[in-house]
């Protein structure tokens, strides 16, 4: 992230052109969406990221807090920037759920 914090962010591959991003809610981390992760690479319908946020499950942070309102939207960001320069996929698709 911008400011050196390391956010956990892991990789489901598949052979497609898809790429899906997913974010979790306050109250969990992203080893809620590995069944999901798993059947959708699986099936080669995606290639999926899912991130922990800042301050959740094995993320840098304290729980819940942020350094300035837009810090979650900057983390997203840039975190979108590293898997468009990890991937080749045409399409990156955003899932959240809360």
């Amino acid at each position: 992230m911008r400011d050196g914090a390391r956010l956990m962010l892991r990789e489901y591959a598949a052979d497609t052109e898809t790429a899906v991003l997913i974010l979790h809610g306050s109250t969990t981390h992203d080893v809620s969406y590995a069944p999901l992760a798993r059947f959708l690479a699986a099936r080669k319908l995606a290639r999926i990221f899912t991130l922990t946020l800042r301050g959740h499950g094995l993320s840098d942070g304290a729980r819940g807090d942020v350094s300035y309102l837009a810090q979650g939207v900057d983390d997203v960001a840039d975190t979108l920037a590293q898997v468009r320069a990890t991937t080749d996929a045409r399409k990156i698709i955003l899932l959240g759920h809360s």
